[in-house]
């Protein structure tokens, strides 16, 4: 059987924007166009976990179970408990470069996505695979391969970045797919571009400019956002206490909402930043008399 080709790196986030802030894409996408013949169809859409990323790849896999390559390329945490899920993060500004054409689509055979010692290879050789109809897979044997690195830079969570040639020439395609989402500085994103093969072989630049056209045109159409996590706490108070508390909720600008029964019980939505302050506050203000169930 034919080996698939893969790569799975963990790192951390570095990024130079604020640490408890990240950029992401605003909803699904997709972009089409043809070259040569083939026609290649880019998606992006959010996703916040591993298993998020998977099964949107898996649904696009199985809306074109005839294409001749699915490629996958996504960048989402590594672990589980990151507190960037859709439902608890706000957007807070919009990407201004994402909108427009793709520079890149023509010109040299050189990949414009790929840096210093991230060359693509030959269309031939061991390990790269063929293009045309029927040539679904890499050439090779063994199970697929995959490799993972975890470092130690920077101060973000740890990302699970992960892409595969889906029997695309070894680096032509699932690389420069993956590098627009590192060159954007964007995550908690999943990618896949469908190809039907028209024909014409493009070559390993032409293959590299089509599919990291693609990655950049599904991102434009679904829209870039900057996104502050939130977290969510209890503040449980006695009444003599919920004036206090609430004027402190109000004053914060926070969300919010009271319930009234035996006790008072505060279900506070805070930027994740902030949210240990304001906690620390109330404590204060009542006199450490509030049960604070974070």
């Amino acid at each position: 059987m034919a080996a698939l080709l893969s790569a799975v790196t963990d790192r951390s986030d570095d990024s130079e924007s604020h640490p408890e802030s990240f950029r992401t894409v605003a909803g699904p996408g997709e972009a089409s166009f043809e070259v040569k013949g083939s026609e290649f169809i880019g998606y992006a859409s959010p996703a916040n976990t591993v298993e998020e990323a998977e099964s949107f790849i898996e649904r696009v896999r199985e809306r074109h179970p005839d294409a001749t390559h699915n490629v996958p390329a996504y960048r989402v945490p590594a672990s589980a408990g990151s507190p960037s899920r859709p439902s608890d993060a706000d957007s807070v500004g919009s990407d201004p470069g994402s909108t427009g054409s793709d520079a890149d689509s023509t010109g040299s055979d050189a990949d414009p996505t790929t840096g210093p010692g991230d060359a693509v290879g030959p269309e031939s050789g061991s390990g790269a695979g063929t293009e045309g109809p029927g040539n679904e897979a890499e050439t090779g044997s063994g199970p697929e391969t995959a490799s993972g690195t975890g470092t130690g830079f920077g101060t973000g969570p740890m990302l699970r970045e992960y892409q595969s040639d889906d029997g695309e020439p070894s680096g032509s395609s699932g690389k420069p797919a993956l590098n627009v989402l590192v060159q954007r500085d964007i995550r908690n994103v999943a990618t896949v571009v469908t190809r039907y093969y028209g024909g014409t072989n493009l070559g390993v630049g032409g293959l590299a400019r089509a599919y990291s056209r693609a990655v950049k045109d599904a991102v434009d159409d679904a829209g870039v956002v900057e996104t502050v996590p939130h977290e969510r706490f209890v503040v449980t108070v006695e009444y003599d206490d919920s004036g206090t508390v609430r004027g402190l909720l109000e004053s914060s600008g926070v969300e919010f909402e009271g319930t009234y029964e035996a006790d008072v019980a505060f279900e506070v939505r805070a930027p994740v930043d902030a949210a240990a302050t304001l906690r620390d506050r109330i404590r204060s203000a009542t006199s450490g008399r509030a049960d604070i169930d974070a």
